[in-house]
């Protein structure tokens, strides 16, 4: 079996769209794909970040998989993107995934952070008793979504984030909503208090990050407040779901309180961080 491996650009990504349903080129900044024997057979999608590239989706088709095609793919990527080197890339993928799991293992990437993911109805976690509660608590910060950011404001987020050991680059991703992440500030000297990175997927939020600066845990409420207000406004409650990637543990704990009805919040395993170097 003959592989090709080539960077999916306009001009041939007609070709990878069956293996590609709901992607987009624009949404991410290198786009790699396979063709065995003069056939599209498999994709992997990354994003730059910090130095890092991000592979956000990965998929072989089914009868080319058990070939290294996606071996072939991921160990020619660096040679495809524009500034080639010792590009670290990152996974983030659910340890339910068996196949990925092993894939992953056997290439050598090691892991270093994983954590419980969990998936929930929208209108099941915004109209829990827990979360009802938490509205009534009056807080009264400024909230700003990630695209109403100024300059300096941004900066300042950066300089928190940074303290926290998040990547501050995370800001500029493509995969980070910029209309549904959310930034709080003291009102009376503007200080960064809190914020709430998420991405979209579809019908589905995902809550990526959730980061209190302060002590004051009020202020994730009046994000959390802003959340609720976008979803319900623009969203078909009925198909919305929100789910949680839960590296860290406050973020887990959240979820765990915020929906009594443990039916309807599935643990979809632990979700897991690896790297190749």
């Amino acid at each position: 079996m003959e592989i090709t491996i080539t960077r999916i650009v306009e001009e041939n990504v007609r070709y990878f769209e069956p293996l590609m349903p709901g992607q987009s080129l624009d949404d991410y900044q290198l786009c790699v794909g396979a063709i065995a024997d003069g056939t599209a057979c498999g994709v992997c999608l990354f994003d730059f970040l910090g130095g890092a590239l991000i592979l956000d989706y990965i998929y072989v088709a089914e009868k080319f998989r058990r070939n290294g095609i996606a071996s072939k793919i991921i160990t020619s990527v660096k040679q495809l993107a524009e500034n080639p080197g010792e590009l670290p890339i990152h996974v983030n993928y659910s340890e339910a995934a068996g196949d990925l799991h092993g894939f992953f293992s056997n290439m050598g990437f090691l892991i270093f952070r994983e954590g419980v993911s969990y998936r929930v109805p929208a209108e099941t976690f915004l109209s829990s008793e827990a979360f009802s509660k938490m509205m009534k608590i009056k807080a009264g910060h400024k909230v700003k979504t990630l695209s109403k950011l100024t300059k300096t404001e941004k900066l300042l987020f950066e300089g928190a984030l940074y303290d926290e050991d998040c990547d501050t680059d995370i800001l500029d991703n493509a995969n980070v909503s910029k209309e549904l992440s959310y930034f709080s500030f003291n009102k009376e000297n503007g200080d960064p208090e809190a914020c709430l990175l998420c991405r979209e997927n579809g019908d589905t939020i995902i809550i990526l990050y959730m980061f209190i600066f302060k002590k004051d845990a009020t202020a994730l409420i009046d994000i959390i407040r802003k959340l609720r207000d976008d979803v319900q406004n623009g969203r078909d409650m009925e198909k919305c779901e929100i789910m949680f990637v839960t590296m860290d543990k406050k973020v887990q704990a959240f979820a765990e309180k915020m929906v009594e009805n443990k039916e309807k919040l599935i643990c979809e395993g632990n979700m897991i961080s690896a790297i190749l170097a």
